[in-house]
């Protein structure tokens, strides 16, 4: 009775076993697997279960990842692995019951924080939020000395040190990083500590420089980046879709390394000449325009970051040291020299007179950053003279431009060119608000016929309005005598939907004109 008693027990105990939790098929594990081979598995199960992988259903993401920690707490604890192995979950929690062992494998994962919260915290990372309610840290280490040897490495520095727990900022980048793969164990990668510190304090804002130790994070290594060879250094870019790029050159050379990265780099700057620096200044007309007068053949690292940081409120533009008339109008003498401009139609700027570090420019620039374009400066619609320069640029009256010009012509029997900037000029402030643009020009300078096909311009001055974009252009009622008052009331009418539009000859541009000296 005894015997079949004992049998009928070991039956259940068998088939509990049987019903109970696999936790080795859990970490895809075979039963007896070695303790180096169960932290192994957890640390790649735990990688592909991350919280920035899984985005389109981080539940059952934090679900399966709660299972391998599960697992892992089990069979990580010789105690509790060898009466699991001998008698399943069962076994474990009649332990736990009988007080015979802590079973530590059941954990909360609610609390205030997200999935990225536990996770983090679970690694030792450090949560955004904190408060969750899940605070387990496990050690993966081989040693306390070994660990602080390891840390010790890039400690108190500028280098990012990624591990599991801080994996995440990673996967949310937004600028280029460059990550050195070593071994804190091996000579060659001790080798290159001061050099791959003073990259990192170099190069700090400007790009991300970081580094994953092989020996801790095996896994990550491995798993994550396929990296094998060691020491060794991918970039990657912002573009968190991109593989790395794998840097081939002298590892101790920093001025390659640098030079690597800056490839990848995002820049929002453009190159500013004379023949465009009209069509810089007038578009995104709410944005203050920053401009770099540099003596570098290509934009300048620092710049590039700069420009990426602010590109939705400011906006960036260089300009080399072969465009003379520019630097000239702008009186800079001294390069690097950076401006916010304050009057860009006089060729007027705030210099910056600080050191060229990004944190110190990035006060600078804080300030022009909230505020639009129009509050620093001049409001008043600019009255210009028209120079080749100006109408040979599409954006000004051309086919590029969607705003309305108003042009008016003089010739000497008529008005002089003072005269007519200054009709132009009493007018221009009542307009600041509305999409126009304000010329003036002698008649001796362009062919009119070329343009407007058929008008009669005997009569002089002659004011005319230009829909360079719509290739339409109205002429100034020429029976009318031209004053500040009669002009005033023309260009409401127009922007009112008035105005007998014609269709242009051709579209202006400085050929059109024909035009054979500047002034």
């Amino acid at each position: 009775m005894k015997v079949k008693v004992a049998l009928i027990l070991l039956a259940v105990l068998f088939v509990a076993v049987l019903a109970g939790k696999d936790y080795y098929r859990v970490l895809g594990l075979k039963k007896g697997a070695s303790e180096a081979e169960i932290k192994r598995a957890f640390k790649k199960l735990s990688l592909k279960y991350h919280p920035d992988k899984n985005k389109n259903d981080p539940k059952k993401a934090e679900q399966q990842f709660q299972e391998i920690v599960e697992a892992y707490e089990v069979l990580k604890d010789p105690k509790q692995k060898e009466v699991y192995d001998k008698y399943g979950e069962e076994g474990l929690k009649q332990q736990q019951q009988g007080g015979g062992g802590h079973g530590g494998h059941h954990f909360n994962f609610g609390g205030g924080g997200g999935f990225d919260d536990i996770f983090s915290q679970f690694f030792g990372g450090g949560g955004r939020g904190g408060g969750g309610g899940f605070h387990q840290q496990f050690n993966f280490g081989g040693g306390q000395q070994q660990q602080q040897q390891n840390r010790d490495l890039f400690s108190q520095s500028d280098v990012y040190e990624i591990e599991m727990g801080s994996l995440s900022k990673f996967f949310r980048r937004q600028e280029v990083w460059v990550i050195l793969f070593y071994k804190s164990n091996q000579q060659q990668s001790i080798n290159l500590k001061d050099s791959y510190r003073e990259l990192a304090s170099t190069y700090y804002g400007i790009f991300r420089v970081a580094a994953v130790d092989c020996v801790e994070e095996d896994a990550l290594c491995e798993d994550e980046f396929q990296v094998f060879e060691h020491p060794s250094i991918l970039v990657f870019e912002s573009d968190i879709r991109k593989e790395g790029h794998k840097y081939t050159g002298p590892l101790n050379d920093n001025t390659k390394i640098a030079q690597f990265a800056v490839r990848f780099m995002e820049s929002y700057v453009r190159n500013i000449k004379t023949t465009n620096y009209e069509e810089f200044i007038t578009e995104n007309p709410d944005k203050n325009k920053i401009l770099l007068f540099t003596q570098k053949k290509s934009t300048p690292p620092l710049f590039r970051a700069l420009s990426k940081e602010y590109n939705s409120k400011l906006q960036f533009g260089e300009v080399r040291d072969t465009e003379k008339d520019l630097i000239s109008k702008f009186k800079v003498t001294d390069f690097p020299t950076l401006l916010v401009l304050s009057e860009p139609e006089n060729y007027l700027g705030i210099k910056y007179e600080g050191a060229f570090k990004k944190d110190q420019i990035q006060k600078f620039l804080r300030e022009y950053s909230y505020v639009k374009q129009a509050a620093t400066n001049n409001p008043t619609i600019p009255v210009k003279l028209l120079t080749p320069d100006i109408a040979k640029n599409s954006y000004n009256c051309g086919s590029n431009d969607p705003k309305i010009c108003l042009l008016i012509i003089t010739a000497n029997d008529s008005i002089s060119l003072e005269e007519a900037a200054t009709l132009l000029k009493s007018i221009a402030p009542k307009f600041s608000d509305s999409k126009m643009k304000f010329f003036y020009i002698p008649k001796r300078l362009i062919e009119l016929e070329n343009i407007f096909d058929n008008e009669d311009f005997s009569t002089l001055p002659a004011a005319v309005i230009i829909k360079g974009k719509r290739n339409r252009f109205a002429h100034f009622n020429p029976e009318q005598q031209l004053t500040a008052q009669s002009l005033e009331n023309y260009l409401e009418d127009v922007l009112s939907g008035g105005g007998n539009f014609q269709r242009m000859h051709d579209q202006l541009s400085g050929n059109v004109f024909g035009m054979k000296e500047d002034l």
